[in-house]
């Protein structure tokens, strides 16, 4: 009897969690996208100044998927190392002229002087931008930092994406 009722609870509790996730991706994609990335800034700013023992990109899908309270996780790289493998919960913009278009939110994929780095845009302006990533220096801390756009084309040339969550 006592297996039975844990089935029932068992069944139960995923009947539950899959409503949840339902109700969950439906409020996400009801979102405009201004609002998705002010959830996405929002989340990473909570965690800015904090060891979270993570690399860049880990960071970002974990921090992506909490504030889309489980609803998007964000696809791995491609061996290139500068673009993601394809996924519905992202697009790309279109390469030119992509790192100007990158604003609030957006999440840019790169190889910066080589080595890959992913960083969540907090803010541009006409000079450069504004990023909160994780282990910029190394440390597995997240931080902010301001990148020009002539220090971000020395480092990256073209090897870079510009992604939006959808």
């Amino acid at each position: 009897m006592v297996l039975g009722k844990i089935s029932a609870c068992a069944v139960a509790v995923v009947m539950f969690l899959g409503n949840f996730t339902s109700e969950a991706r439906a409020q996400w994609h009801s979102w405009t996208q201004g609002q998705r990335n002010s959830v996405i800034v929002n989340r990473a700013l909570q965690q800015n100044g904090y060891y979270t023992g993570q690399q860049c990109k880990e960071w970002v899908q974990n921090t992506v998927y909490n504030a889309s309270t489980g609803v998007v996780w964000l696809p791995q790289n491609q061996p290139n190392l500068y673009q993601w493998y394809w996924s519905s919960d992202a697009y790309a913009v279109p390469y030119s002229p992509s790192i100007y278009s990158a604003n609030s939110g957006s999440v840019i994929q790169m190889k910066w002087n080589g080595t890959p780095h992913t960083a969540i845009v907090y803010s541009s302006s006409g000079s450069g931008m504004w990023w909160i990533d994780c282990n910029w220096n190394g440390d597995r801390r997240v931080t902010m930092h301001f990148v020009s756009y002539n220090q971000f084309a020395a480092a990256c040339g073209n090897l870079y994406t510009v992604y939006y969550v959808k």
